[in-house]
């Protein structure tokens, strides 16, 4: 902060994003103050004045980040999705989804495994063994991958991830599982996975 009045603009922008813009989890992902609805189609950005995330809002869908191209997240992701592309055996790609180093890469490596190798069972299980990893964008990648193969064991896989800590991939599980004609899929993912019931 340069100044008081510096910290103030901050303060103000940042109650203002809180307030109006944050979906807040006790609130069913509401913000406290209600933002007059974006109909279906409407495409709006905003930026504030302190360079804060600029954010594209997609009708319903809400806030999406826009990630620059020379950011350091865009910048690490395409060096991941490289280290991916670049294993073209089998047994390379698993070293990348087992390497625990960089989840960048072992999520870039996920659907690169099973795109080229679907009936391979050493790519089977290390994909069934990425649906615990650490990282949750793996996890989700993983649950993915297993439902489009339809592994054996899938639907009791993903019926285990509907009880993950992260609603993310309790809802890619959901939808796989939907996928999947499974009777343990929730009837609406989205609630199931965001608003708890």
């Amino acid at each position: 902060m340069l100044n008081e009045r510096h910290l103030l603009a901050f303060l103000t922008e940042f109650v203002c994003y809180y307030n109006h813009d944050r979906p807040n989890r006790t609130i069913e992902l509401e913000t406290p103050v209600p933002s007059p609805p974006i109909s279906h189609g409407d495409i709006v950005s905003r930026r504030s004045w302190a360079d804060l995330p600029h954010e594209i809002w997609i009708g319903p869908i809400g806030p999406i980040k826009v990630v620059w191209e020379d950011s350091p997240q865009r910048l690490a992701a395409s060096a991941a999705s490289r280290v991916a592309q670049a294993a073209v055996e089998c047994d390379d790609l698993i070293a990348l989804v087992r390497d625990p180093s960089d989840p960048l890469v072992r999520m870039e490596a996920v659907p690169r495994l099973k795109a080229r190798f679907p009936s391979d069972s050493r790519a089977h299980d290390a994909l069934i063994n990425a649906v615990t990893d650490v990282d949750e964008a793996v996890r989700c990648a993983a649950i993915s991958a297993i439902a489009d193969l339809a592994l054996p064991r899938a639907g009791d896989l993903l019926a285990a991830a509907l009880r993950d800590e992260e609603s993310d991939v309790r809802f890619v599980a959901a939808i796989a599982l939907q996928q999947l004609g499974d009777a343990r899929a929730p009837d609406d993912p989205e609630t199931f996975a965001y608003r708890g019931t």
